[in-house]
């Protein structure tokens, strides 16, 4: 049986996100797409409780978010799909590799095929830092667009020079 989104509206449509419309139904593919949404759902409740969830899920979603509400919701819908993209980056290529038909079906639609081990922990790398952003401002302590959230310069000044190898203090 397939596991609903929580927040993306269904399934199709999340696979369409993922760039996996192509997977097949009833598989192992689809198998460990449905653990990426348990996991997805998983880390939503025991990061922001149920209560959160619960009214996350209230608020109206819409593709064109304009107020604080609608945004909010976008959040949750975009971190839904950044985290069972996440999950799929360590499950899913490795389901693939005795070359059959769904290995084509994933090198030729998803985004995130042929990484090499370096690579691959860019994109975990980043994909965990938007995540966590995302769900720092959906359980309430970071604001959307706060100043928090802006540039951070150092402002690099010599001190009295004294010696050839004085250092300079950050």
């Amino acid at each position: 049986m397939a596991t609903p989104p929580l927040f993306v509206s269904s399934l199709a449509v999340l696979k369409e996100k993922l760039r996996l419309s192509g997977l097949p139904t009833g598989k192992d593919g689809e198998a460990i797409l449905n653990e990426g949404i348990l996991a997805a759902r998983e880390k939503f409740h025991r990061r922001l409780g149920a209560s959160r969830v619960t009214t996350l899920l209230a608020l109206v979603f819409t593709e064109t978010p304009t107020t604080h509400d609608e945004v909010l919701r976008s959040i949750a819908n975009t971190t839904e799909v950044l985290l069972v993209r996440r999950e799929l980056l360590c499950t899913l290529p490795v389901a693939f590799v005795d070359g059959n038909k769904p290995l084509t079906i994933f090198g030729t639609e998803a985004p995130f095929r042929h990484l090499g081990p370096s690579d691959l922990q860019i994109v975990k790398g980043k994909l965990d830092c938007e995540i966590e952003e995302n769900l720092q401002i959906l359980e309430g302590s970071d604001s959307i667009g706060g100043e928090e959230r802006g540039l951070q310069v150092a402002v690099i000044e010599p001190e009295a020079v004294v010696g050839p190898f004085h250092s300079v203090r950050i």
